[in-house]
């Protein structure tokens, strides 16, 4: 219903949805591996270590049960 709102067809709506189910998963990906990278050249003091392994159990579940709900309802 908002494709056609927006004066897009169904097979351009059905490329966009297609093309964004797959890109979200990779881009959030990417992101942690960038955040992972970026964390290793930070102190490892119990103090940072804590905060970025509860930083990175988020992240992780982010990508693991919201993104993958969003992209099943989108596609859905």
């Amino acid at each position: 219903a908002t494709g056609k709102r927006l004066g897009l067809s169904q097979s351009q709506v059905e490329r966009e949805l297609a093309f964004l189910t797959k890109a979200v998963p990779q881009a959030a990906q990417s992101l942690i591996g960038r955040i992972e990278m970026e964390n290793e050249a930070l102190p490892a003091t119990p103090e940072v270590r804590v905060h970025l392994s509860g930083e990175m159990r988020l992240l992780r579940a982010i990508q693991k049960i919201i993104i993958p709900d969003m992209v099943a309802r989108v596609a859905g």
